[in-house]
């Protein structure tokens, strides 16, 4: 059984890795120390996901610039899958989601790499931990948080951003490092935006600044903070295309079929408007699954409507990463339910 790799230094190899020859390196998740001139040290994870690249690419830019400088921390670096990485796939079969693992239970191969990974990490005095990560749909950049106390915000301040502050899925890899140590998520838009990866390296740069979590503290969170409170999921065996709103396309009612709109994407971390049409579903499409504030059996009431097969917004809620990426509305959700926090 292959186990977590790791390195006790970064070996040349990691500034040139891509998708096409990691695994000439690599070939399970990976672990690599960079010791610096403080023992303190700075948990930076990416490629949990195989179909996102801004993290690696940040990463590397921006390690290969600040080794040698003196003041420094030392650094642990994550690579979740390689193999999934090669094959631009958000995972492959046989492996479950390595972002969905980190509950530390469970029989599968993959919540056994899990706490090898944990029982080394926690080995480390770990000032703050950065998760990196890219969305499938058109996103704004903003940052997710697994607390609200001033330390983690304040680190998430420093991305300049709106936060999403999420309780579900609770096994999220941040979520269990946020026991240790201020911890956040970078969301760095979608795979291969340049400016996204220049974002994340801005962050890295203004959080090693800061001398520790008790500076973070000091900093004021100064943009919009919502709080996830549910997901619209839809079943594997759903039929899902995306049309234009004016589309005069005769939809074939047969199974369970939906077909959205394909503007959808431009209300992330947007008000979803009362009566705003989302698109046509027929049959047994998905469900809506709440976190805890909401009786499920009453969420679709409260929310969404179906009127005549046209699915219609019944009360105003903002949304997070709406996807047209089929595969992965599926295998997670198709967008999350948010409100705004007062904090």
């Amino acid at each position: 059984m292959e186990n977590v790799r790791f390195f006790e230094s970064i070996p040349d190899f990691f500034f040139e890795l891509n998708q096409k020859n990691i695994l000439d390196h690599l070939e399970e998740m990976t672990l690599f120390y960079h010791e610096g001139d403080k023992e303190d040290t700075v948990l930076l994870s990416t490629m949990l996901h195989g179909n996102e690249t801004s993290g690696l690419f940040a990463i590397q830019k921006y390690l290969k610039n600040m080794m040698g400088m003196e003041g420094s921390p030392s650094f642990l670096i994550l690579l979740g899958n390689p193999k999934a990485f090669h094959e631009n796939k958000r995972l492959i079969p046989g492996q479950l989601d390595r972002n969905r693992i980190w509950q530390l239970h469970g029989g599968h191969r993959d919540h056994k790499l899990s706490k090898e990974v944990i029982n080394k990490v926690v080995n480390y005095p770990l000032i703050f931990s950065v998760d990196i990560h890219n969305n499938t749909g058109k996103n704004p950049y903003f940052c997710c948080v697994n607390r609200l106390d001033r330390k983690t915000l304040g680190l998430a301040s420093l991305f300049n951003a709106d936060a999403l502050f999420f309780e579900d899925p609770d096994n999220a890899f941040s979520t269990y490092i946020g026991r240790f140590c201020p911890s956040v998520t970078l969301e760095c838009g979608m795979s291969g935006d340049d400016f996204g990866v220049e974002k994340a390296i801005k962050f890295f740069e203004e959080s090693v600044n800061l001398s520790g979590p008790t500076e973070f503290q000091d900093k004021k969170f100064k943009n919009n903070v919502f709080k996830s409170f549910g997901k619209f999921k839809l079943k594997s065996s759903t039929s899902i295309r995306f049309i234009d709103r004016d589309s005069k396309e005769k939809l074939d009612p047969q199974g369970n079929v939906v077909a959205f709109f394909n503007d959808l994407e431009k209300f992330n971390l947007k008000i979803l408007p009362k009566g705003e049409k989302l698109g046509y579903i027929f049959g047994d499409v998905g469900q809506v699954k709440t976190v805890s504030e909401f009786d499920e059996d009453l969420f679709d009431d409260l929310f969404l409507l179906n009127k005549n097969s046209e699915l219609i917004v019944r009360d105003d809620f903002y949304a997070a990463m709406v996807t047209k990426d089929i595969e992965v509305a599926k295998a997670d959700c198709f967008f999350y339910f948010l409100k705004k926090l007062n904090i």
